[in-house]
């Protein structure tokens, strides 16, 4: 019983841990004009990623625990230093790209924010201004878990078009969820999504406390989600994805070591190769940002 309880409980590390760090990341990566909360994200980041390096089990550990100790030292020196704020400002730049790329690449994070610059699982930047829906990042493995899409609207007129991610949708199995731009979350069960013939589409809102969505998982067989603060984080098979309505993001972690490169999307294939991750819909990959990206719209989903 001990040897379960002692499993499962390293199981919960493994599977958390990561999320942790991207979540760290992403908060640091957002910017703060305070010095203090920037330090303060510094130290958190610094602590996760200290834990992740301390799993017993892990394949390459060795290149990781290196990566990490890197940016171990370069965060403490940082933190040690007694720079102008603004030279600080600038001095996070270099430790946020050997994150992205050493440590952040290692555990497949992805993700997409603004109007809207793009991160693949294996670290590959890039920008794209689409319209309407994409897939993000979907299962593309023989038996398919999971399914991520993201709506982008423009945002302003202005000569050249600028977009934003406003809306994300998960599908896991029958059940469907929408993101939306205020945090609110609608729960689609599959009865109601196919029920076109009598008046389309319908969404589900769940109820509200004090004018916020109530998340209640009993809703949910495939799913688990947590609300916290400007963010939903929502667990699934394989994947954990974090939407921040206001803040027009979007992050994912692949959780499953056997889906790395067997997923597809805006997000890459997560097979450690940043050179192939523009593979477009056909299987044909290409230089081409847009043709990468055109090849993932949703034509079945207006808007």
């Amino acid at each position: 019983m001990k040897c379960l309880t002692l499993f499962f409980v390293l199981l919960c590390v493994i599977d958390q841990s990561p999320a942790k760090v991207t979540r760290s990341f992403v908060l640091l990566y957002k910017g703060s004009d305070n010095r203090k909360e920037t330090e303060d994200e510094l130290r958190a980041l610094q602590n996760h990623l200290r834990e992740v390096a301390s799993f017993p089990v892990l394949k390459n550990k060795a290149e990781l625990q290196s990566n990490i100790e890197k940016a171990d030292k370069r965060i403490e020196v940082l933190l040690n230093s007694r720079v102008s704020d603004r030279k600080f400002k600038i001095n996070i730049r270099p430790i946020q790209h050997f994150i992205a790329r050493r440590v952040l690449m290692w555990l497949r994070f992805g993700g997409l924010k603004g109007d809207p610059h793009f991160t693949t699982f294996d670290g590959h930047r890039y920008d794209f201004q689409g319209l309407c829906w994409y897939t993000l990042v979907k299962d593309c493995s023989s038996v398919p878990d999971f399914d991520v899409k993201g709506r982008f609207e423009e945002r302003y007129i202005d000569p050249e078009v600028k977009t934003r991610t406003v809306e994300v949708m998960i599908t896991v199995g029958t059940e469907t969820i929408n993101l939306k731009e205020d945090d609110s979350i609608y729960i689609v069960p599959i009865w109601k999504a196919i029920n076109l013939v009598m008046g389309g589409l319908q969404w589900l809102q769940p109820k509200r406390v004090n004018g916020k969505p109530l998340i209640s998982n009993d809703q949910l067989k495939n799913m688990k989600l947590i609300k916290e603060d400007d963010e939903i984080i929502v667990t699934l098979p394989g994947l954990q994805a974090t939407w921040s309505g206001p803040n027009h993001a979007m992050s994912a972690t692949i959780t499953e070591p056997l889906k790395k490169g067997l997923v597809c999307g805006l997000l890459g294939n997560a097979d450690g190769d940043p050179d192939n991750d523009f593979k477009k819909f056909d299987g044909y990959r290409t230089d081409n940002v847009d043709d990468f990206a055109n090849s993932w719209k949703v034509s079945s989903m207006t808007c």
